[in-house]
């Protein structure tokens, strides 16, 4: 009996998941929008954050920052695409039942980043002065620049920790 509860219970879950997934043209319509508000939204508060913070970095703090920031994009584009692979393994895991799968599936990407993460943290001290070696930052901003590419592998493993969550919440329709 308890057997039958629990296959109840895994074909609902798989009901409710192929709806959300299987929405109506309406729902497809403002799921359409709101996707298109959080792919516009993040660039028009990039765009406003450019006068703050060449107001508190600088003109040279800003081409710092602009210069980790681009390194960091190009790392995480050069993802193998995370978070469209995330997305569709999710999908088909969660369809089928397979709870548990989809379970292992996180446990072995963020493992994955995790080793990712640890490999470019420790080649952070050799990035930092290939890149200091290459860019002409002035002396008052070597120590800070230098700190942050020492420890952009960091900041590169929560980008893609970022992107793997974002499949989840892509497949389960909630982003």
């Amino acid at each position: 009996r308890s057997y039958a509860l629990n296959e109840q219970q895994a074909q609902s879950r798989r009901s409710r998941l192929l709806a959300a997934v299987a929405a109506p043209q309406k729902s497809m319509k403002v799921n359409t929008a709101w996707n298109g508000v959080s792919q516009l939204a993040p660039q028009l508060v990039t765009l406003a954050m450019v006068p703050i913070l060449l107001l508190h970095l600088g003109i040279n703090g800003y081409g710092v920052w602009a210069l980790v920031n681009t390194l960091m994009v190009f790392a995480v584009s050069l993802d193998g695409g995370i978070s469209n692979s995330a997305q569709r393994f999710y999908i088909v895991y969660l369809t089928r039942g397979g709870a548990k799968l989809a379970a292992r599936f996180t446990t072995t990407l963020l493992t994955f980043v995790a080793l990712v993460t640890a490999l470019l943290y420790a080649l952070g001290p050799i990035i930092s002065k290939a890149v200091l070696a290459l860019t002409h930052i002035p002396a008052d901003l070597q120590s800070d620049a230098s700190f942050l590419l020492r420890n952009i592998g960091l900041l590169i493993g929560l980008l893609l920790c970022s992107n793997i969550f974002l499949g989840y919440l892509r497949a389960v329709n909630r982003f």
